[in-house]
């Protein structure tokens, strides 16, 4: 039982990168910090954001702003399995550098992003 039909983000997942990207506004005190952010979260039926889940946290209020984030987000167009629409879980990895520091988002690259039936 494969997913059939992956969820969509309106115009594909680099438009959710980016939207991801222009959306985050790191924490003050964690604009000089590096690390990774990781989090799980469903895509519902209706293509909505549900259920999301902190994996790893870097701190400093990074996790709070990606949940913000994601909150915000508009719905996806929901996978099918077999015809029908099903939930499916996505993990978010990001990987924050202090390259641009000056720069107000200060988020480096989404290191990844990948299904993982749910």
């Amino acid at each position: 039982t494969s997913i059939e039909v992956d969820p969509e983000y309106s115009g594909g997942i680099e438009k959710f990168y980016t939207f991801f990207k222009d959306n985050f506004r790191s924490p003050e005190e964690a604009r000089a910090k590096y690390g990774e952010i990781e989090l799980s979260f469903v895509i519902s039926k209706d293509g909505s954001i549900e259920d999301i889940k902190p994996i790893k946290d870097m701190g400093f209020g990074n996790m709070d702003e990606a949940i913000r984030v994601l909150k915000s987000s508009k719905k996806w167009k929901p996978g099918e399995q077999n015809g029908k629409k099903t939930r499916i879980r996505y993990l978010l990895s990001i990987q924050k550098d202090t390259q641009n520091s000056s720069i107000e988002n200060n988020i480096s690259t989404i290191t990844a992003i990948s299904a993982v039936k749910g």
